[in-house]
């Protein structure tokens, strides 16, 4: 449930402020559920209304850094990256998979810094970890592809997307 409240204060100016102001405490708790921080691995992995809920809430601070730059400092950024790539690796949900694609796509639109952050983590993999997973998933596939796009990236499921390297 203090996921999903979490995930609720982006309804309202007020909330996304208060989300704003205590971004590294609260995107570090979703470092901790998702096992990215912390040295007890992931928090209910099993449980698909709380992947939901984490993904929710790592997208909307992705949202957040992308509509308010300089809301969310790289380094938080960075962990959202992390918490994405966790999630994608360990779930199989199409919902949670499409989130945390969409948190890395957030992420890689913003460009600049986060770009190249992004590309140092190498989230291209989770990318195509998650387009193997929801291949069977027209919204999956068309996100990774945006992805592959931002990255700039030559994958068997980017063709045609004009992302060929130069």
């Amino acid at each position: 449930m203090a996921l999903r409240t979490i995930t609720n204060l982006f309804a309202t100016p007020q909330g996304r402020h208060l989300a704003s102001t205590s971004a590294p405490a609260i995107i570090s708790l979703l470092g901790r559920i998702s096992g990215v921080e912390g040295d007890q691995g992931p928090i209910a992995p099993e449980n698909n209304n709380l992947q939901i809920a984490l993904t929710s809430a790592a997208f909307n601070f992705a949202c957040l850094a992308f509509n308010e730059r300089g809301a969310v400092e790289l380094e938080q950024l960075m962990l959202l990256c992390q918490v994405a790539e966790a999630v994608i690796k360990t779930q199989g949900d199409v919902e949670v998979l499409f989130r945390a694609l969409m948190t890395l796509g957030m992420v890689l639109a913003l460009g600049g810094d986060a770009l190249d952050l992004a590309r140092t983590l190498e989230v291209g993999e989770p990318v195509m970890v998650a387009a193997k997973k929801g291949s069977g998933e027209g919204r999956i596939m068309t996100v990774a592809r945006e992805c592959c796009v931002f990255m700039v990236m030559d994958m068997p499921f980017c063709m045609g997307a004009g992302t060929s390297k130069s």
